[in-house]
Formats: structure tokens, C-alpha cells, sequence
């Protein structure tokens, strides 16, 4: 990113962004919580836009934040919104206002950052009844029932046996259910190993139908002068190609869920990362202008080795 007129604010976000920000309702008590939401909409690296610093009143007591992502992960770049749902709560009745919230981010089109300012948000807090304390005392019933129960027991021995009866058999009662399950399972066990089987087999011909170069449209585009959605296509390939291994859907592919689904699958913690890294490669370079370098040829190559172990890598069946 460029030194020169970069903002304070800016943290990272690259692409092209909207932002607005409301309150859940401008006037409640303080005996309840107000929200602020704010959104982030465009296109651009969305999945590593964080909320923006927000210069709270001093008198307001904010807690975690929500975040919700509604991602197009197919387009390039992603496109779509990510909503930060904010809760705080107010100790004194008055009038407040959040102080306008600055946003920024670098436009790869442009070559220049841009920030962008919501308008102040003000609410009005009233004063709350404060009547009820945190936590009630158990209901009277309760006591009474409790009450009962202790002098029932404390003056009717008959009941004292009477329960040491029944609590026995139950006890009877489990000890035998527990033998018939043991049987059960032995049968059910039979049975899942023949599914097992049966999935391993079901996985076995799906790697064997796939293709021989997973990567092909990008090594013709590698090859081609007039070619500039090389990286494009070597995302779309490479997601593609993962999905299909790790039976995640494409329409919700992600850096996160490929590393939990190659975690399950038992791939080794370093080829994770590295899958991770080339990931992450290929999507910076979607948010920067096109050119035709030797990093084509580099990041392809490594992609290609990348795939061809996990191909030959000893996975669990996940289909």
C-alpha cells in the first residue's frame, strides 16, 4: 500500500466500499440495552474488513461484537456485505450522540485511498424503574413444596423404603436394558463398518474422475499473452479443486472452513498452511492491477505441486 496519503484510519480494506451505520431504536431507558449497526457493503477483500474505530461517549458501556457475513465468495473479487452488530448500555438518563464514524479503505482502480464519515447518530436515555433487583428470590411454592417434602420424610419412614424399593428397581430395570443395548450395538457396529466401506469406495472413483489438471484453464492462460484473468481463473480453479476434495460447497468456500475440512480429513498441519498462503496470494493479487510477471509462473507452479500432493495425500473419506 502506498505511504503517501494513507489515512489514520485505514486498516487494511481494499476494493471499493460503502458504509452506514444505525441505532436499533433513538430512545429507550436505562433498564435496557441500545444496539448500534453498522454495515459494510462492496467489493473487495470483505473477509478482512474489521470494524471501524467508534469514539463512544464516555458514559456508555459497550460489549462484544456481532459479526455477520452475507458473501458472494464466486466473484471476483468477493462481493456482498459484512454487518457489525454492536450492544452497549447507558448508566445515566440524558442526551448522547455517537460521534461520526470514519471509514477508509485503497482503491486498486484508482491507485488512492478514500474515507468515508456516517453522519452522528443521537438518542435519548430516560431514567428506568431500577425496582426489580437482578435476581429474584425462588417462588413461595417452592419454599412451601420444599417444606413439605422434609417433614414428609423426616415423619413417614414407610416412604423412606418405599423410595429405596423403587430406586432399586430401576436400577434393575437400566443393568438389563444396558445388556440388550450391548447386543444392539454389536449388530449396528457390523453394519456401519459395511457403510463405511461402501463410502470409501464412493470416494475412491469420485478421485478417480477427477480431472488430470485441475488447473488447466489457467496453465492455457499462463500460456496465452492476451490472456489477464490469469489469477482469477487460478482462484476459481484452485477453490473449485478444494471443494471437490473436502466436500465443502463452493458457494461457501473459505480459507476458514478449508483448513477446519483438511483438519478432518488429517492433512498435515504445514500442508495446510501452505494451502492457506497460496490462498491468500492469489486474492491479493485479484485487489491489485493486472501484470504480467514472473509471480504468475511462481504461484502456479506451487499451486500445481500443492494439488498434486494433496492428490496423492492418504485422506479419510469425507464423502
Amino acid at each position: 500500500m502506498p505511504v503517501n496519503g494513507k489515512p489514520v484510519s485505514f486498516n487494511g480494506a481494499v476494493g471499493q466500499f460503502e458504509i452506514k451505520a444505525d441505532l436499533e431504536k433513538n430512545n429507550f431507558t436505562t433498564d435496557e440495552t441500545g444496539k448500534l449497526t453498522l454495515e459494510i457493503s462492496g467489493a473487495g477483500n470483505l473477509q478482512l474488513v474489521t470494524a471501524p474505530d467508534i469514539k463512544w461517549p464516555s458514559s456508555l458501556e459497550v460489549f462484544d461484537v456481532k459479526v455477520t457475513e452475507d458473501l458472494l465468495l464466486l466473484d471476483v473479487p468477493v462481493s456482498g456485505r459484512k454487518i457489525f452488530e454492536i450492544p452497549f448500555a447507558v448508566q445515566g438518563q440524558g442526551e448522547y450522540t455517537i460521534p461520526a464514524i470514519e471509514f477508509s479503505f485503497f482503491n486498486p482502480a484508482t491507485g488512492t485511498y478514500k474515507t468515508l464519515f456516517t453522519k452522528p447518530i443521537s438518542f435519548t436515555v430516560q431514567k428506568g424503574s431500577a425496582t426489580k433487583p437482578f435476581y429474584e428470590n425462588p417462588p413461595l411454592v417452592a419454599q412451601d413444596s420444599g417444606s413439605f417434602l422434609s417433614t414428609l420424610f423426616q415423619n413417614n419412614i414407610l416412604v423412606v423404603v418405599g423410595l429405596g424399593l423403587f430406586m432399586a428397581l430401576g436400577l434393575f430395570i437400566v443393568l438389563r436394558k444396558a445388556n440388550k443395548k450391548k447386543d444392539k450395538n454389536f449388530v449396528t457396529n457390523t453394519t456401519e463398518a459395511i457403510v463405511e466401506n461402501e463410502e470409501a469406495v464412493h470416494y475412491a472413483e469420485a478421485v478417480a474422475a477427477e480431472p488430470q489438471n485441475p488447473l488447466q484453464l489457467s496453465e492455457d492462460c499462463l500460456n496465452t499473452v492476451e490472456c489477464n484473468e490469469f489469477y482469477s481463473l487460478l482462484n476459481q480453479e484452485l477453490k473449485t479443486y478444494l471443494s471437490h476434495r473436502f466436500s465443502v460447497p463452493v458457494q461457501e468456500i473459505n480459507v476458514k472452513k478449508i483448513l477446519i475440512a483438511m483438519d478432518r480429513a488429517g492433512v498435515d498441519n504445514e500442508i495446510a498452511l501452505q494451502t492457506q498462503q497460496i490462498i491468500e496470494e492469489i486474492e491479493w493479487q485479484l485487489y491489485t492491477p493486472f501484470e504480467r510477471n514472473e509471480l504468475m509462473n511462481d504461484l502456479y507452479n506451487r499451486t500445481q505441486s500443492l494439488l498434486q500432493f494433496i492428490q496423492t495425500y492418504h485422506l479419510a473419506p469425507t464423502l
